[in-house]
């Protein structure tokens, strides 16, 4: 993610991660130098836990999308969990009021993830897609620079899902980085 935002988020910045844990991906953007980082996630557990390993990082424990928990961001990141917001509370809204600049998703394509498109519901926000990029098998392995692909590039451009009859295969993980017009 941090290649992908790179060249567009200043280092003071300030970074929102929406269901973040224990504060694990914050704590990346921190190494990289950016200063500006904060973190909600409804797991109290996970919160005390952040504030005290990442005391430079500002936690709140609360659901995102109830607008009493909005965090006004420059950049909003999402690891694998924008699925997790319930649609009652009004996800699309609780970005459009948040995001000023920047969403990022990060995404581990699933059937299920499929139903809530992003693009479509971020374009009536005002968010047009920037960018994507892919890991997939053939280079999940690369170094930290090289893993992600753009879309539409060699081994990036097919089906989301092997299903086969006893199991499922997910052959490629996307990010993508949104843009406020």
């Amino acid at each position: 993610t941090y290649e992908l935002i790179k060249d567009y988020v200043a280092l003071d910045d300030r970074i929102l991660d929406v269901c973040c844990g224990s504060g694990w991906h914050l704590e990346q953007f921190q190494k990289q130098g950016f200063t500006n980082l904060a973190g909600i996630d409804i797991d109290p557990v996970q919160i005390d836990y952040a504030k005290k390993k990442r005391p430079s990082i500002d936690f709140t424990n609360g659901m995102f999308g109830k607008p009493e928990f909005d965090i006004t961001c420059d950049c909003m990141v999402w690891f694998d969990s924008i699925s997790r917001i319930s649609y009652h509370l009004r996800l699309f809204e609780g970005i459009n009021r948040c995001a000023r600049k920047f969403v990022v998703i990060n995404s581990q394509e699933a059937s299920n993830d499929l139903y809530r498109d992003p693009h479509y519901n971020l374009a009536k926000k005002g968010f047009m897609l920037l960018e994507k990029r892919t890991v997939t098998e053939e280079n999940k392995n690369l170094g930290p620079q090289d893993d992600f692909k753009p879309f539409g590039t060699l081994h990036t451009n097919r089906k989301v899902l092997d299903l086969q009859e006893d199991t499922t295969h997910r052959l490629f993980r996307s990010v993508y980085l949104f843009m406020r017009v």
